[in-house]
């Protein structure tokens, strides 16, 4: 039913795994739980998979021999699971195998549960995706294997596997105020990378309430990457020391987040969804700090399109702006002083 594969053998030899190749192991021999601890996939069993190795069993293809390792309760299965399921559901009661030495560190282990049906069989292999997730909770955060490690036996960079070790990292700091919301998911990976960036560790450990408050209040507001951004970045920036407690200081934060234009716009808006307007200030505000940087440096414009060009942008924006706002908050000092004549 399963045979010898060179991918199999070179795979425990790459990674300094002893083991024998036994063709006669039976299915009485395996631990009562082998279906239900193979955590190199979201799902457990993958029926799709477990079909069509069973088709190509039934037509005479045989499928890489699974690995597993001998417990007190028999062998438990490290690869091979929906192989062993398509073999049950055709009667086997044999099958062949790689058993590896019961001496085999967990560390070794995970790595031939996550990494080894990718590397040996190409089919029905889990998403590279997960394999990374997986790879890092497991080998990073259980095992303690550095970047470099992880990335050389998933095939990835150092660099990759460290990016996804930051996001875990700062997944767990976030979950840790409370917080369980949407920010915190896979989804929303530019907000971790965001406050991972921005906040110290033992901020949140430090004031887990105030976090938790300005995290419940980027979520309602449905703030995007651009507009998210200086917010959240002002809030962390806070004085670190013995002197100034945190928590305070957070909640100055938090109050003067709460004050600014574009929350309290946001927070008063009966308008569902997503709006334009949501990113009208941060992209303003963008524009103009690229104009004073380059008047600060003395820049002068010398061709005449391009300060016809600026002029037509400036006017647009403003004829427009003042359409965005209705005439009561364009005067509230009389009909003669408008908000967008000052200065």
């Amino acid at each position: 039913m399963f045979t010898t594969d060179d991918r199999a053998t070179q795979f425990l030899k790459f990674n300094g795994i002893q083991n024998e190749y036994h063709d006669t192991v039976t299915y009485a021999e395996l631990h009562p739980d082998w279906k239900l601890t193979n955590i190199g996939r979201r799902d457990k069993i993958d029926q799709d998979a477990v079909l069509d190795y069973g088709c190509r069993m039934e037509a005479g293809s045989a499928a890489p021999a699974v690995i597993v390792i001998p417990g007190k309760s028999g062998y438990a299965v490290l690869d091979g699971v929906q192989r062993l399921c398509a073999g049950e559901e055709l009667g086997a009661t044999t099958f062949s195998a790689y058993v590896v030495s019961p001496r085999t560190s967990t560390q070794k282990q995970h790595i031939i549960r996550i990494c080894a049906n990718a590397a040996i069989n190409g089919q029905h292999t889990p998403e590279k995706s997960h394999i990374l997730e997986t790879a890092v909770r497991i080998l990073h955060f259980e095992d303690h294997c550095s970047a470099a490690e992880i990335g050389r036996v998933i095939g990835r960079t150092a660099q990759q596997v460290d990016d996804e070790i930051h996001f875990q990292r700062t997944v767990k700091l976030i979950q840790g105020t409370g917080y369980t919301g949407k920010l915190a998911s896979r989804s929303q990976k530019w907000f971790a990378a965001l406050v991972g960036k921005a906040s110290k560790p033992d901020d949140w450990q430090a004031a887990p309430d105030p976090l938790c408050e300005m995290l419940h209040l980027v979520e309602k507001c449905k703030f995007k990457n651009g507009a998210a951004t200086p917010l959240v970045e002002d809030f962390f920036d806070i004085r670190r020391s013995a002197k100034k407690d945190r928590p305070t200081q957070f909640y100055s934060k938090l109050k003067n987040m709460k004050n600014t234009p574009e929350v309290r716009e946001r927070l008063s808006s009966r308008k569902p969804g997503r709006r334009h307007l949501d990113d009208v200030l941060p992209r303003l505000r963008a524009a103009s700090t690229v104009i004073e940087r380059a008047v600060e440096a003395a820049e002068v414009v010398h061709d005449g399109e391009f300060a016809n060009a600026l002029a037509e942008c400036v006017r647009v924006i403003y004829v427009n702006c003042k359409q965005l706002v209705p005439r009561d908050l364009q005067y509230p000092d009389g009909k003669h002083s408008s908000i967008f004549s000052k200065g």
